[in-house]
C-alpha cells in the first residue's frame, strides 16, 4: 500500500530493448519517494512527474516509465490518465 485505501498497482514488460513499467491506484507522494529511495532504479525520475508540493495527500496517479537497457528512465502520464489530487464523491 502506499497510502490510499485502494492499492496502487505496478506491472511491467521486458524484452530485448528495455523495460516498461505501468504504475496506477492512490498513493501519497511521500510514500512514492520512500519507494524510490528505498528502489534507486524504481525511484529514476519519478520524483519529476510529482505535484511541486508533495505534501498534497493522496494522489490518483496512473503513471508509466520507459527505459531502454543502458538508457535513462523517464517517468511520463499516460495519455489516459494524469497525477491529481482525490476527490471525494459521496453517493446516496
Amino acid at each position: 500500500m502506499l497510502g490510499g485505501k485502494e492499492p496502487a498497482m505496478l506491472d511491467g514488460h521486458l524484452d530485448a530493448a528495455g523495460y516498461t513499467l505501468h504504475l496506477t491506484g492512490m498513493a501519497s507522494p511521500a510514500r512514492l519517494q520512500a519507494l524510490g529511495t528505498a528502489l534507486p532504479t524504481f525511484g529514476d525520475g519519478l520524483v519529476k512527474v510529482l505535484p511541486a508540493n508533495h505534501a498534497a495527500g493522496l494522489l490518483r496517479i496512473d503513471l508509466t516509465a520507459a527505459r531502454p537497457w543502458g538508457g535513462a528512465q523517464i517517468w511520463t502520464n499516460t495519455p489516459t490518465g494524469s497525477v491529481g489530487r482525490s476527490r471525494r464523491t459521496h453517493h446516496r
